[in-house]
C-alpha cells in the first residue's frame, strides 16, 4: 500500500534540461536528490546545467550565495538506476519516445518498493500506453511540467483510469508542497490541456505570419506587451467576462458570439504548418532581439524575466 505522508526520497531519472530542473526545484525545497540518466556524459552536464540554474537565482537574487551551496549539495548522481532503490517517488524525464518511456518505467518499478509514486514528466504521450507490463500501474501518473520546471508553477497532472485515488491526492499535495500550481486533466487526449491551447494559438500566429497580416516582430509583441501582461493575471473566462462588462459571460455570449464566430470561421484549420510558414517563421528568427543573443545568454534573458513575473505573482519567496 501507498503512504498518504509526503515523499522525503525523491529521484529523477533522466538529467536534460527538464531533469535537471526538477532535480534542483527539489534539492531547493530541502530535499535530498538521486539523480540517474543511462547516458553518462547527459547525468555530467546536470550538474553543470543545475550549477548554471543556480547562478541565476542567485543573480536575480531568489537565492544567497551562501544558500546555492547547500542546495547543490543535496543533489547526488548515481551510477546505475539501482542507486534510485530507496525513493519514494521518482520523476521520469528522459527522451519523449513511447517506447523508451515504456522501458523505463519498468525498470524504474523493478528498483523501487511497491509503496513509490512513480511519475512521468512527459508532454503528451498517454499514460495508459506507459503503464503496460507494469505491475503497479495504480501508482503512476503524469506530472507535466513547463519549462524551466523550478520556475514555472504550472504542472498538469494526468491520471489513467488505472491511476488510483491515493496517487492523484498525493501528487497534488505534494505538487501544492512545492510552491507549484497543479491542475488535473480528466480525460487523456494528446497534448494535454495547455499545449492544446499553445498549438491553436501558434497556428494563428504562423497563419498570420504566412498570410503578411503582420510581421514576426509585431507577433511578439502582441503577447509581450498586450495578451501575455493580461493572461498573467486572469485567465480567458475572467478576461472575457470583464470584456462584457457587469453582465459577465452570458452578455459576452450574447453581444460578442456572433463576432467571434466570424474570427473563428475565417480561421485555417490546417494540422500541419505550410512550408511557406515555416520558412517564413525560420527566416524571421534573426529579426528576434532575444534570439540574437547566443542560446545561453538568451535562457538568461528569458529566467530573469520570468522570475521578475513570477515573483510580482507571489510564487517566489
Amino acid at each position: 500500500m501507498q503512504t498518504s505522508r509526503l515523499p522525503k526520497k525523491v529521484a529523477c531519472v533522466g538529467t536534460g534540461i527538464i531533469g535537471s530542473s526538477w532535480a534542483l526545484l527539489f534539492a531547493m525545497k530541502g530535499l535530498k536528490v538521486v539523480t540517474y540518466d543511462a547516458d553518462e556524459a547527459s547525468l555530467r552536464r546536470s550538474i553543470g546545467n543545475i550549477k548554471g540554474m543556480l547562478s541565476s537565482l542567485t543573480r536575480n537574487g531568489v537565492l544567497t550565495s551562501d544558500s546555492a551551496g547547500p542546495i547543490l549539495s543535496r543533489i547526488s548522481p548515481a551510477k546505475d538506476l539501482g542507486g534510485i532503490s530507496a525513493a519514494e517517488y521518482v520523476q521520469e524525464s528522459v527522451t519523449e519516445n513511447l517506447v523508451v518511456k515504456i522501458e523505463t518505467l519498468r525498470d524504474i518499478e523493478k528498483e523501487v518498493s511497491e509503496t513509490a509514486t512513480i511519475v512521468s514528466s512527459t508532454s503528451g504521450l498517454s499514460i495508459s500506453a506507459m503503464q503496460e507490463g507494469l505491475r503497479h500501474p495504480e501508482r503512476t501518473l503524469i506530472i507535466h511540467p513547463f519549462n524551466p520546471p523550478h520556475l514555472i508553477p504550472l504542472v498538469e497532472i494526468v491520471p489513467s483510469e488505472k491511476t488510483n485515488d491515493k496517487t492523484i491526492s498525493l501528487a497534488r499535495r505534494f505538487m501544492k508542497w512545492l510552491g507549484k500550481e497543479p491542475i488535473l486533466v480528466k480525460k487523456q487526449l494528446p497534448g494535454f490541456a495547455a499545449n492544446r491551447i499553445q498549438a491553436v494559438i501558434f497556428r494563428e500566429v504562423l497563419n498570420l505570419l504566412n498570410d503578411d497580416v503582420v510581421d514576426i516582430e509585431d507577433l511578439e509583441k502582441v503577447f509581450t506587451a498586450g495578451l501575455g501582461l493580461r493572461l498573467a493575471t486572469m485567465g480567458q473566462f475572467t478576461t472575457y467576462s470583464l470584456a462584457a462588462g457587469k453582465g459577465g459571460l452570458k452578455t459576452y455570449f450574447e453581444r460578442y458570439g456572433p463576432h467571434s464566430s466570424s474570427i473563428l470561421g475565417s480561421m485555417e484549420t490546417w494540422v500541419e504548418p505550410p512550408q511557406s510558414a515555416k520558412d517564413k517563421a525560420v527566416a524571421g528568427e534573426k529579426d528576434l532581439e532575444a534570439l540574437r543573443m547566443s542560446y545561453e545568454e538568451t535562457i538568461r534573458w528569458r529566467d530573469a524575466r520570468l522570475i521578475k513575473v513570477i515573483r510580482d505573482l507571489g510564487y517566489l519567496g
